[in-house]
């Protein structure tokens, strides 16, 4: 009996799974969601970017990504991201861009911000508060 020629899958290298490249384009792609949400909300005062499932600011940084791949595959005889590269970035991603306006700005600056502009003579809070 001959056996099947087995075919080679096009994703089929040494980098699968978490690989150093797919974290540290998730990283860069997290802070630049991060800024660009932080900006929206305290600086432009617009509306939130981040409010729906898949945010708004996330879903064009992704978009980004994955053009720049898919250009870089053609154009080079590189493979690119692999799909897992792209899974780990979009992971960081979607963790990064619920964490500035719902967990770390949205309260955060606000509570670093409240002895300074709730503090007066009568609650004590410029001597005791402030640092």
């Amino acid at each position: 009996m001959a056996l099947a020629k087995t075919q080679e899958k096009p994703y089929a290298s040494t980098s699968s799974g978490i690989t150093i490249r797919g974290v540290g384009i998730g990283i860069l792609a997290s802070a630049l969601i991060s800024a660009w949400i932080t900006y929206a909300r305290t600086g432009a005062t617009t509306s939130d970017v981040n409010i729906t499932h898949l945010p708004v600011s996330l879903f064009a940084i992704f978009i980004l990504i994955t053009s720049v791949n898919l250009f870089y595959r053609k154009y080079t005889n590189s493979k690119g991201l692999s799909p897992s590269e792209m899974l780990t970035v979009l992971a960081m991603c979607l963790v990064a861009a619920m964490i500035p306006a719902r967990g770390l700005t949205g309260i955060w600056l606000g509570l670093m911000a409240a002895p300074y502009y709730r503090g007066t003579p009568e609650n004590g809070w410029i001597e005791h508060v402030q640092p």
